[in-house]
């Protein structure tokens, strides 16, 4: 076998280059960025422009494989392709404008969540493009056994190549004493997997689409795969969730959550081993005949299952985004189901239908970011209109106190607490903090008379805290399970430090502690007045070194205290700030611990913060 030469390989990556320059160099875009953000991520004050424009060059790469797909296909001139590429540049201005510009942006969740969609109906876009209006179902399915194939290949490639060059910084750095940083295993990587992988990837696309038409050989290799790897795994996953289903039937029992991942799990295994096995027509063994004639049939009460569980947990908590995408990949395998069984056989409708789908389901008032705000809103609504809290207007909302400057003071506190059950709180702790968490709180700032979003800048707490506090109702999660306050956290009751607790101390000094897997936490060095004070966590202790003074401040027994005498009926409990305080003197030096927070599990402390004050009693 001849090797291929340098000058060929050279030629191999010129001839990539001038059919898809504008892939590769939208994967070096990506790239640069990515080393930027690895050297100097710790000195920017914003690190989302360049993160916005890591992720843009990502997504130009499927964008502008797919416009040289389609442009080869059809045949158009070349002018029709610089046409072509202006668009994708403009899409990829918008995207980088639609993306959050800093951390002070309201929500940043939803904007990559839209991203995410855009990228993965880009790479759909890729898979039928070349076939939308030409060419045969068997080229069709070539194409994608290329796209496939080459894309192992890449990877395989990448990832021999990665491991060499990093085998060879490690030899220099280990061997010869060359500095190697480790920032360049992470450059490297990036080199590797964004420039060379693409690079390398498309200089395998197809190039004759009339070709891939014609061509009738079937690997032996993915023969195998799917009769003796793929068909049995399905038959397992089938054999289990049919007999969860009889189990269910049998016991009357709902249906687990978990069930929906794994129906979903076992149809897209079929679905993708159904198409692998699409033009397998030379003595077909009996398990493929099956799997092309019998799986929908077989799928469907499982997708019957699927939509009853997805129906319990949207009866019980409402739709959330994750929610709204099962419901949707439902209603695309419903309708897949359908197509196959009334004897549907153009396999393009398979990435075509996902296409079209997820890119309806991600805008509009039909789309899953407004249906699920909607839908958590009128289920908070409904929780605390029927309690009495809300009568258009939260009723007792606690006025925010702004003249102190050192806490969030608001009064009367915890009005309306004791009105909700356990699980009631539970829920609207929960919608709060999915709602921060994906949608912002703007849909419900006209039920206070204050502004949550203000108050939340001006005292640096979160959204969801604010406004459930303003609702009255503690912001904490109650659980009745014993087994789940083993181990409770407490708090300090936010009410601002009495400045007589801090007279008479020399420093002030903010910590904030956690224990690792070794016995102490990594130490802490605190200037104090010229002398350097270690500090340092265990599991029982918190030690302070100063000098030749060694003090220890037994966290554990004070926790322990908490635990004992707290009606603890939540996970975090807030205590009056008086009970989280330690306080230990000698001849020389004196010191207070007022902790805000303290956590423990099953090994001891785990973690704690607050502040520190030190007083030398004598000089010496």
């Amino acid at each position: 076998m001849k090797l291929p030469s340098l000058q060929y390989l050279i030629q191999q990556a010129a001839g990539a280059f001038l059919r898809h320059p504008m892939v590769i160099v939208s994967a070096a875009v990506a790239v640069f960025f990515a080393i930027f953000l690895v050297e100097h991520e710790g000195d920017l004050d914003n690190v989302f422009p360049y993160i916005n424009l890591l992720l843009c060059g990502y997504l130009g790469v499927p964008l502008f494989v797919a416009v040289d797909i389609y442009v080869k296909v059809s045949k158009r001139p070349a002018s029709f392709k610089r046409r072509l590429y202006s668009s994708v540049m403009i899409i990829l201005l918008m995207v980088y404008y639609y993306l959050p510009g800093s951390e002070e942006t309201l929500n940043v969740t939803i904007p990559y969540i839209r991203y995410t969609i855009l990228a993965i109906a880009a790479h759909l876009l890729v898979a039928f493009i070349a076939f939308l209006l030409r060419g045969t179902l068997n080229g069709f399915w070539n194409f994608n056994k290329a796209l496939f194939l080459r894309f192992l290949l890449s990877a395989l490639y990448s990832a021999t190549v990665y491991l060499g060059l990093v085998l060879a910084l490690f030899a220099l750095d280990n061997l010869f004493q060359v500095d190697v940083d480790d920032e360049r295993y992470a450059e490297l990587f990036f080199i590797v997997a964004g420039v060379f992988n693409t690079w390398f990837f498309v200089a395998g696309l197809p190039s004759d689409y009339d070709k891939l038409d014609a061509d009738d050989q079937y690997p032996k290799g993915l023969r195998t795969f799917i009769l003796y790897v793929l068909i049995p795994l399905i038959g397992l996953y089938f054999l289990i969730l049919y007999s969860y289903s009889v189990k269910i039937i049998v016991g009357w029992n709902w249906p687990s959550g978990i069930i929906v991942y794994m129906i979903i799990a076992v149809a897209v295994l079929g679905i993708l081993a159904m198409l692998l096995g699409y033009p397998f027509d030379k003595d077909v063994p009996g398990p493929i005949k099956f799997l092309k004639k019998g799986y929908y049939w077989v799928l469907i009460p499982m997708i019957v299952m699927l939509y009853l569980a997805i129906g319990i947990r949207v009866a019980d908590y409402g739709i959330t985004i994750n929610r709204y995408i099962t419901i949707m990949l439902a209603v695309w395998l419903t309708g897949i189901s359908i197509y196959k069984v009334l004897g549907g056989k153009d396999i393009r409708v398979f990435p075509i239908s996902l296409f079209v789908i997820i890119l309806l389901c991600s805008f509009g008032p039909w789309g899953m970011f407004r249906v699920s705000e909607s839908s958590q809103v009128r289920r908070l609504e409904s929780i605390l209109t029927t309690a009495g809290i809300l009568d258009g207007k939260i009723q007792n909302e606690p006025k925010w106190d702004e003249s102190d400057t050192l806490s969030l003071k608001l009064e009367p506190r915890h009005a309306n607490e004791g009105i909700l059950s356990d699980s009631l709180h539970n829920e609207v702790y929960s919608i709060l903090d999915y709602l921060e968490d994906f949608h912002g709180l703007s849909a419900i700032e006209e039920w206070f008379e204050q502004n949550p979003r203000q108050i939340a800048k001006e005292r640096s707490y979160s959204e969801d805290y604010v406004a459930m506090e303003l609702i009255g109702l503690e912001h904490i999660q109650k659980y009745t399970n014993e087994t789940r306050l083993m181990y409770p956290s407490f708090y300090a009751k936010d009410e601002g430090y009495n400045a007589l607790l801090i007279d008479g101390f020399d420093y002030l000094y903010t910590f904030q502690l956690s224990r690792t897997q070794n016995l102490l936490t990594t130490e802490t060095l605190i200037n104090v007045g010229g002398d350097t004070m270690s500090l340092q966590m265990d599991y029982k202790l918190l030690h302070l070194s100063v000098r030749d003074q060694k003090i220890k401040l037994d966290l554990d027994s004070l926790y322990n205290t908490l635990k004992d005498n707290t009606d603890v009926r939540a996970f975090r409990e807030s205590v009056p700030r008086e009970r989280m305080t330690l306080e230990l003197s000698d001849e020389y030096i004196k010191v207070r611990l007022l902790l805000t927070s303290l956590f423990s599990d099953e090994e001891g402390i785990q973690s704690c913060s607050g502040k520190l004050l030190i007083k030398w009693e004598q000089d010496y």
